[in-house]
């Protein structure tokens, strides 16, 4: 069988001049091949059994991003659910990155919750683009303002998911954005965030969890600060010079203006 008929994912492959070994990954199967002058055949495979299994599997919704640009949202639907019945709708965001749930190796199941885990749950998940960009910064209003435009083209693609039902889930600064979205509108039902940075002006001075558990190797501000500053954070200087931007970049000094549960 030609590799090509077994290809799921891009496969990480090994050649010489004469023949190609490839790890074929496919949500959690793998299967490692020879290919060569006369010779298809799997060397090995493990969790065969998950090619068997009905994976949730994303599709694509395409439609303008905040600038204006085309752009790709994923959307994870429920296998074997009737549309009619699912229980709600989770955006699973993070600024500057869009997932399709590609299951790559059983490391990214370290990095967050994975679209099909909810929808194995009778959820949607909604994985939006949300761009970000150095002429215009996104924070705040950009922030709702690329979550509305992912979930108005879902709901759009698949009219009859429960829009009354949404909840915004976030991770680390998708947990700071998701903060950020719960304090500028009252759209969603409710956000579940963990591990979000909501004090840039606490951030900023910081030590990292290293310096913290472990002095005697060393201690330093600069990473935090470039963080603040240049990184995620946005400030573009410290909270003498951009307090503006440390304000608004701070969930915590908005936590008045929340109104749906967290």
């Amino acid at each position: 069988m030609p590799i090509s008929t077994l290809v799921a994912a891009p496969p990480s492959s090994a050649a010489s001049a004469t023949v190609v070994v490839a790890l074929i990954r496919d949500q959690g199967a793998e299967t490692l091949w020879l290919s060569g002058r006369g010779v298809d055949r799997t060397i090995d495979a493990v969790n065969v059994e998950f090619a068997a299994r009905a994976f949730a599997r994303p599709i694509p919704v395409e439609h303008r991003d905040r600038l204006g640009r085309e752009t790709r949202s994923w959307l994870t639907l429920p296998v074997g659910l009737p549309i009619g019945e699912v229980k709600g709708v989770v955006v699973n965001l993070y600024p500057g990155s869009v997932s399709n749930d590609a299951h790559i190796d059983p490391r990214v199941l370290l990095y967050g919750i994975r679209g099909p885990l909810l929808a194995a749950a009778g959820y949607a998940v909604l994985s939006p683009a949300m761009p970000e960009s150095a002429d215009d910064p996104a924070a705040g209003e950009g922030y709702v303002a690329s979550v509305d435009l992912a979930v108005d083209a879902a709901l759009k693609a698949v009219p009859d998911l429960p829009g009354e039902r949404i909840a915004i889930l976030g991770h680390s600064f998708g947990g700071t954005a998701a903060l950020a979205v719960a304090a500028r509108t009252h759209r969603y039902r409710s956000y579940v965030v963990w591990s979000a940075v909501t004090d840039l002006y606490g951030a900023w001075g910081e030590f990292d969890p290293v310096s913290r558990a472990v002095p005697e190797e060393g201690l330093s501000l600069q990473a935090q600060m470039g963080w603040v500053e240049s990184g995620q954070g946005e400030t573009g200087g410290s909270p003498s010079r951009a307090r503006d931007r440390f304000e608004a970049g701070s969930p915590y000094l908005q936590a008045q203006d929340i109104r749906s549960p967290v």
